[in-house]
């Protein structure tokens, strides 16, 4: 987590704080299950290659277990599962078979057992709770099949790129161009290029397709491709592939998009044709790049998510800049129009009529959504005609924005442009007819109707000088004083010209601004159902995800995924922003804080937290930073994730390999020492027992004595090593028994000396007692025998002929104390700890026989007294051993 201030998640969609919340839709886990095909190809590692080729390629095969899917998805033809008696699972696949023949050219008619990875990417079954982790697994592994295995490690399924492509979010992958997450390197071959190359090159670079080009110039153009499934069905054949040419092969239906369509797009091509990439061209059908099901999957890391999130705030203000661009334009227009109008209103007339005037004042004074009907009026009476028409011109049709006729106001009519006098008064400005018209225009629905003969027309202009309409003076007879009269009616048009682009400017203002207001809507409709879909995108998964902007030192949004991880509100956290370090382990603190000093530059680490009830979690926090277009760092996004099980499971194989090596360095000690103390002593007993079997006549008896005592010694020698090693045995798997009973220590040890000082003429053993109460104690005789032997056998068997071995026997209210002091070889201190384990052996012991089972057995049984051991040694000066047994055992446990 960043330092040092975080807060909840309360922004704003306003101004510059926008809190851009992106995310696919949140996917139920039914739906997950959905994807896992519940019956894959299951076969066992004795299957021979050109089977399981077969197989892959969709053939049937007697004596295999495999079968097809009855799920709703199909399952991929491009994998085999392989399960032996102890349920290990393998995988085999078409890459396999393609690396099989990149590197011996034939398939070789063995077992797949051969071939088999020795471990694969799996999925709990009751792990199939949330997409991004099941995305994650496919992308980061990059793999297109996942087994699915329950709690008895039992395959119950297969989860495919293909089956999983039917879960991808479409809002998401929508918003995101091919261009951006494609890439530019295409692995490529021209056409006569040999089949075995094109097999080389999808080995060498793990893909399941090589593009096949031509080039012209210095650009690339795609011919067709060679795919996974073209070279398996050739790979049972006997063609030489060294001979085939990848032009007589390839697959001319090239797969292909081009780059500024959308990642759904790129999918679904994808689908439908049944490929894992899909080639990338441009307009002029180049090669560009190539685009593969894990260049999609990309879009889902928190990085990606982010970027996106960012490049919706930047279209939003776009957006919005585009509307007051437009709002102001059309307000300018709106303004022009009406600077127009006025100047009109201010042209002076030329002709001294009062009427006229009058008509020209009610004219050019009417209010807009009357101005035509009372233009055509007045028209019409001041110049005494039958009919006034003023047409509007949309392309080639014009439609009548006020029509009097005969006294009186017309039902507006449109007609086309080519059927009227209209296109000759547009083209020529005014056009004056004063006579035939019905002849010229039969099809004009006024004229014959009407029986109109003569035609004035003037052509309506904007400012711009472009033609919106005219206006029409119509009658049955022949106009008088026509100059004078057309005059006046230029006067009419200028107002007439003023008002039809003003209405037509607020026609097309209403109308951009519905469309701005529409484009708006959806726009944030969009943003909204963006913000909605990364609000289900942050609050259900199980990492924590936070923004963090460095220039404010300011945490812009934390996920509710923290409350649940570090068992603290947000909102706390939003009132003390360092309020997450103080959970942190204190031996993790200092690296952590470091690593937040540095936060710019990004980090990845592990730390422990501890919670209230003194529970350990391990978090992995990872930061990555983002620049801005003057590659400043101006946001920090991180994923913060809960390890605890990971780590558990980490802590618990590494105990087992430390226990494994333990065993396996038990069984070398075991080996070697059975090797030397077994064979020894019955290589002596089977040279004794020949001695006397083939020479019994001829040896006296003494002679005969000594061979029989020799076989009897090492035959107790022998019975004692196996005893030790029962003993031990024992011990490790608790059987061993603990009888304590009242004993005399001081007379027992006395006893003990006398009896091992006989066989030891050699050394002599000082014996010493110190006891401030009773020496009777509550203890196993047998075990405590077990003990002090080994322990004296061990000074005598140590220490250089005719020295002394001190034992002293202390006791006390508490604990009796055994010591044992002797001038021998003493031991390693490195050694030291290492003594009590089984078969260990110091490394200066040289020739001495032992077995290394001693020590073992002494800590066996000290343990079971609950008591201790306590070993002090010199190289080559002795060593002192203390074994401290309590007076009062414990019997309870």
């Amino acid at each position: 987590m960043p330092h040092p201030c975080i807060h909840t998640r309360k922004q704003v969609l306003s101004g510059n704080s926008v809190a851009l919340m992106l995310s696919t839709s949140a996917i139920e886990t039914e739906n997950l299950k959905l994807a896992v095909i519940k019956t894959p190809m299951i076969v066992s590692g004795d299957l021979l290659l050109s089977e399981a080729i077969a197989l892959i390629n969709g053939q049937v095969v007697k004596h295999t277990s495999s079968h097809q899917s009855d799920s709703s998805f199909q399952p991929s033809n491009n994998c085999l599962l392989v399960v032996d008696n102890t349920k290990h699972i393998s995988i085999f696949t078409s890459r396999d078979i393609i690396h099989l023949i990149a590197t011996n050219e034939k398939i070789p008619q063995i077992a797949i057992a051969n071939f088999l990875t020795p471990a694969i990417i799996t999925i709990q079954e009751s792990d199939l709770t949330d997409i991004f982790p099941l995305i994650h697994r496919f992308h980061h592994y990059q793999i297109h099949n996942l087994p699915v295995i329950n709690n008895h490690h039992q395959v119950v399924g297969l989860i495919t790129s293909e089956s999983l492509q039917q879960l991808l979010p479409q809002d998401l992958l929508q918003l995101q161009s091919v261009y951006q997450y494609m890439n530019h390197d295409v692995i490529s071959a021209f056409p006569d290029a040999s089949l075995f190359n094109i097999i080389q090159l999808m080995d060498q670079h793990h893909v399941s397709e090589v593009v096949i080009v031509e080039q012209r110039e210095t650009f690339l153009y795609p011919l067709g491709v060679i795919t996974e499934n073209q070279i398996l069905q050739l790979s049972t054949t006997d063609v030489d592939l060294h001979t085939i040419t990848a032009a007589s092969i390839m697959d001319h239906q090239v797969c292909s998009i081009l780059p500024h369509e959308s990642l759904w797009s790129a999918l679904m091509v994808m689908q439908s044709r049944q490929r894992h990439q899909v080639v990338v061209i441009n307009e002029q059908g180049q090669l560009s790049g190539i685009i593969t099901f894990f260049h999609i999957l990309k879009i889902f890391d928190s990085r990606e998510i982010y970027h996106i999130a960012t490049q919706l705030v930047q279209k939003v203000s776009q957006l919005e800049a585009e509307k007051l661009s437009l709002i102001n334009k059309l307000q300018n227009n709106s303004l022009s129009s009406h600077n127009q109008a006025s100047k009109l209103q201010l042209t002076p007339l030329d002709t001294p009529e009062i009427d006229i005037q009058t008509s020209l004042e009610q004219v050019v004074g009417c209010s807009s959504e009357n101005f035509f009907p009372t233009a055509v009026k007045y028209i019409a009476n001041l110049f005494k005609v039958r009919s006034v028409v003023i047409f509007r011109r949309e392309g080639e049709t014009v439609y009548s924005q006020g029509f009097w006729a005969d006294g009186k106001l017309q039902s507006d009519l449109s007609m086309p442009l080519n059927i009227t006098p209209c296109a000759h008064t547009i083209n020529q400005g005014l056009f004056y007819c004063c006579e035939g018209l019905q002849a010229q225009y039969p099809e004009h629905p006024i004229f014959s109707k009407l029986g109109i003969n003569c035609y004035l027309g003037i052509a309506l202009e904007d400012i711009h000088g472009q033609s919106i309409g005219t206006v029409c003076i119509l009658d049955n007879q022949p106009l008088s004083n026509l100059p004078k009269l057309t005059k006046i009616f230029k006067i009419f048009t200028r107002r007439i010209s003023a008002e039809l682009e003003k209405q037509q400017s607020m026609v097309a203002l209403n109308q951009l601004n519905q469309e701005l207001v529409e484009k708006v809507k959806q726009r944030t409709t969009a943003l909204r159902d963006s913000e909605e879909q990364f609000r289900q995108l942050a609050e259900n998964i199980h990492q924590v995800f936070w923004v963090y902007n460095p220039v404010k030192n300011k945490i812009l949004y934390v996920s509710p995924a923290y409350t649940k991880i570090w068992r603290q509100s947000c909102e706390e956290l939003y009132q003390d922003p360092v309020s997450f370090i103080k959970s942190v382990h204190p031996d993790d603190k200092a690296n952590l804080i470091t690593k937040l000093e540095n936060v710019h530059e990004g980090y990845d680490t592990e730390y422990r937290l501890v919670h209230a009830d003194q529970s350990i979690a391990w978090i992995r926090d990872q930061a990555f930073p983002i620049l801005d277009e003057n590659r400043q760092v101006y946001r920090i996004v991180g994923i913060a994730e809960d390890i605890t099980k990971r780590k558990q499971a980490e802590i618990e194989i590494h105990k087992s390999l430390e226990q494994e090596k333990e065993l396996n360095d038990l069984r070398a000690r075991f080996v070697t020492m059975t090797s030397h103390e077994f064979r020894t002593p019955l290589a002596v007993i089977s040279s004794s027992a020949g001695i006397l079997k083939d020479f019994e006549h001829k040896l006296d008896y003494d002679k005969k004595q000594k061979h029989l005592n020799c076989i009897i010694t090492y035959v107790e020698h022998t019975i004692q090593l196996l005893d030790d090693i029962l003993l031990i045995n024992k011990a490790e798997t608790g059987n061993l028994s603990f009888n304590p009973q009242s004993l005399d220590l001081v007379k027992f040890c006395e006893q003990l000396v006398q009896e091992i000082q006989i066989s030891s003429s050699h050394h002599t053993i000082i014996f010493t007692a110190k006891s401030k109460i009773n020496a009777v104690m509550t203890m196993d005789k047998k075990l405590l025998r077990q003990i002090l032997i080994n322990l004296l056998s061990n000074a005598i068997k140590y220490s250089p002929q005719c020295n002394n071995v001190k034992f002293t026997l202390k006791i006390n209210e508490k604990v009796a104390i055994f010591c044992i002091e002797d001038q021998g070889i003493g031991i390693p201190a490195a050694e030291i700890p290492h003594l009590c384990e089984s078969f260990y052996r110091a490394s200066n012991v040289e020739n001495i026989g032992g077995t290394g089972l001693g020590l073992a057995i002494v800590a066996k049984c000290i343990s079971l007294h609950q008591g201790k051991i306590k070993i002090r040694s010199q190289q080559g000066k002795g060593t002192i051993v203390k074994v401290y047994l309590p007076t009062q055992i414990n019997t309870s446990n």
